[in-house]
């Protein structure tokens, strides 16, 4: 696994996945793991943001529900590609349209 990476484990029904260390909570995990099985929503977005510079950036989102998680996971990615590849692993594996 690459480290501050998603990992998704098939073989295993493991879905890996990074999540953000608070100042006033240092000991927390920065590492959760859900069921791959218990994903039962996932979306893409893209957006669109002028910088104040003037120069526009693309940024791809995914936003995934889990039965084990109470709140949507989000991630943003650079590469629409990246995203497109975990938006259609996750979706294949578990037969969602």
């Amino acid at each position: 696994m690459l480290k501050g990476g998603i990992t998704v484990d098939i073989e295993n029904d493991k879905f890996i996945y990074p999540i953000k260390t608070t100042l006033w909570n240092l000991n927390q995990k920065n590492i959760r793991e859900i069921s791959l099985h218990s994903i039962f929503a996932i979306s893409a977005k893209d957006n669109v943001v002028r910088k104040s510079d003037g120069k526009v950036r693309y940024y791809y989102n995914i936003t995934i529900q889990s039965n084990e998680v109470d709140y949507p996971i989000g991630y943003s990615f650079y590469s629409s590609g990246n995203r497109d590849r975990l938006y259609s692993i996750l979706k294949s594996v578990n037969g969602l349209d």
